[in-house]
């Protein structure tokens, strides 16, 4: 995997940027998988658990020369043998899922909109050498942009929760890992010099490649619904710190 597109919630402008960089012929960026990372990082979890709950039987076990006449039925491997196992499962997957199509291109990536720090640090074991692009979207714009059938956020709590801690991560991410890149919606919209200039290096793209792609308007991509003052201030005072440090308040 060589880029990976992580957006802090829905309607923060992740299928423009998968767009962007597959226009480039030779870069396949895949659409979502509904989070199943997620689902990975649960596995591991659930077998750390079986883990340290069996690390007494383990160790009695191999210090008493594997001698079977004692209770075993917890024993399981250490929690570097369960973490490899872990990384290495989530990475066969993704490589197998990802295979389709990808002798014809040498750059093969996916966007999901679903992803905070546990994820992407799998995610980072699996593709050390893979470039992240963390997107985000001023939240009061996500949330009016975000269609009330979808239904994927119980309430404006959750959706401004997920915002929040995912910037938060997202912002750390990016001043830790050489590799990974925090990405503003407005920006890239404004065309932002340095925004651009990230993305066409991203991407492998000429600036004109890259505005030819936001030049084309995607027809029901656009969705807004009101959003109520008591909404705005629930976000708000959710996500002010964040909000503040991104110039959105």
């Amino acid at each position: 995997m060589d880029l990976i597109l992580s957006a802090a919630t829905h309607r923060s402008g992740s299928t423009l940027v998968q767009r962007i960089l597959n226009a480039r012929k030779e870069t396949l960026m895949w659409g979502e998988h509904l989070g199943i990372i997620k689902d990975f990082h649960h596995i591991q979890r659930k077998i750390q658990a079986f883990s340290k709950k069996g690390e007494l039987s383990r160790k009695k076990y191999f210090t008493s020369g594997e001698d079977p006449n004692q209770w075993l039925a917890l024993m399981t491997p250490s929690a570097e043998f369960v973490e490899q196992a872990g990384i290495q499962s989530t990475k066969a997957f993704l490589d197998t899922l990802y295979s389709q199509f990808s002798e014809n291109h040498d750059t093969i990536g996916f966007k999901e909109v679903r992803y905070g720090a546990k994820e992407l640090s799998i995610l980072q074991k699996c593709y050390p050498d893979a470039r992240f692009i963390l997107l985000v979207r001023n939240p009061l714009k996500a949330w009016e942009s975000y269609p009330k059938k979808w239904g994927e956020y119980r309430h404006v709590n959750s959706f401004a929760k997920q915002w929040n801690d995912n910037v938060t991560d997202y912002t750390a991410l990016a001043k830790s890992n050489p590799n990974a890149y925090l990405i503003q919606y407005e920006k890239l919209i404004r065309k932002e010099p340095k925004t651009v200039e990230t993305l066409c290096a991203l991407a492998q793209l000429t600036e004109k490649e890259l505005e030819d792609v936001l030049a084309q308007k995607i027809r029901g991509s656009s969705q807004k619904k009101s959003i109520t003052a008591k909404q705005a201030a629930l976000i708000k005072r959710m996500c002010r710190v964040n909000m503040k440090r991104l110039g959105y308040l």
